[in-house]
């Protein structure tokens, strides 16, 4: 038989007991769920993880300030759990708004798979408690196209511990400001930033716009890496006075010729710690640093599937537009051989290099 029920209803069969099983016996686990346990620390306390080298959540961010407050302090007991908080096993935070159905994907170190399809949420109440009934099922192919269909139906990817704690702080401003709120005033688009793939709201606060390498000649960027965080550190070798927040900055990977993604600037310049420095290397020659929200993280995932090459770029925008400029005042990219941090880009190029992206988002 390729499927088997599972059932609250019964001692030992629950979803609960199920779960638990399989992350023990898991290397990968994908779960997609609109309601989450409101604390992690007591799912994953005593629970063997030795095998697994990666989780993915899905989830959904509600609308409304009162809701967000409890599902932000979840996901954040996730990432900072002991489980996760040492970096050995990569954990995701993504968000699909439209997600109803619940989905736990386990990918076995014997290279088995298994999917439960079910009505029982990731929460105490959900696994346990609730009556709840679930299908789980063997069939790779059948898993596979349930996993595609699940990650493309991601709205907003990876959303970094970073991210959660500004969403955090900015929710709980908003209830504080209102003492004795109604319904309406609970609304917070708190995605607004990660959904910025309109050109004219982009830009609406004529911010400087920068083209910004990473990487360099001994530290290429290469295919494998993605670009899809909500918050990217952005390094500089000099402090990036001339760079204010509010800026847009388009990433461009040293040795793959493409553009990244794109961010804004959103925190103060700090430098990079002597621990930082003393484990990363590269650190020495670019300790300045300013966070950027990711506007673009869709693209940032897929952009090594993508032909956005700088060079070609800059070539078919001098074609159709002769008269203007790729920078303020050159028709050149030359800062590029240099070795330059960042430089500013013309308004048109700028528009020219966004538009292609966003095409793409």
């Amino acid at each position: 038989m390729n499927y088997a029920l599972i059932d609250n209803l019964v001692s030992g069969e629950r979803h609960l007991e199920k779960i638990r099983q399989h992350f023990e016996a898991s290397e990968e686990v994908l779960i997609a769920s609109p309601f989450l346990m409101n604390d992690f620390s007591s799912f994953f306390t005593g629970l063997n993880t030795e095998v697994l080298k990666q989780f993915d959540l899905v989830t959904t961010l509600p609308a409304q300030a009162f809701e967000q407050q409890p599902k932000i302090y979840s996901l954040l007991s996730l990432l900072s759990s002991p489980t996760f908080a040492g970096g050995n096993i990569k954990c995701s935070v993504s968000l699909d708004n439209s997600l109803h159905g619940k989905i736990y994907i386990f990918k076995k170190v014997d290279g088995s798979k298994v999917a439960i399809i079910s009505s029982a949420n990731f929460t105490n109440n959900g696994l346990a408690k609730w009556h709840e009934w679930g299908v789980e099922i063997y069939d790779s192919v059948t898993i596979d196209g349930l996993e595609r269909s699940l990650r493309n139906s991601i709205h907003f990817a990876n959303i970094s511990k970073e991210q959660l704690q500004l969403w955090q702080k900015r929710v709980n401003d908003h209830l504080a400001a209102s003492p004795a709120p109604s319904m309406e005033n609970q609304a917070l688009d708190l995605l607004s930033d990660l959904k910025s793939k309109n050109l004219a709201n982009l830009l609406s606060s004529n911010p400087t716009i920068w083209l910004k390498p990473i990487g360099a000649t001994g530290y290429p960027v290469t295919s494998e890496r993605l670009f899809d965080d909500a918050v990217y550190p952005l390094h500089f070798a000099k402090e990036p006075q001339r760079v204010a927040i509010g800026d847009i900055a388009i990433c461009y990977g040293v040795g793959a010729g493409k553009l990244l993604s794109v961010y804004r600037v959103f925190s103060p310049v700090r430098k990079a710690t002597p621990d930082q420095v003393e484990s990363e290397e590269w650190m020495q020659r670019w300790p300045w640093i300013r966070d950027g929200q990711n506007l673009t993280p869709n693209y940032g995932r897929n952009w090594a599937a993508h032909s956005l090459f700088l060079k070609t770029l800059a070539e078919q925008f001098l074609s159709s537009f002769p008269d203007k400029n790729l920078t303020p005042s050159s028709k050149t990219l030359g800062a590029l051989n240099y070795g330059h941090d960042k430089f500013r880009l013309s308004r048109e190029f700028a528009e020219y290099l966004l538009k292609a992206v966003l095409t793409l988002e």
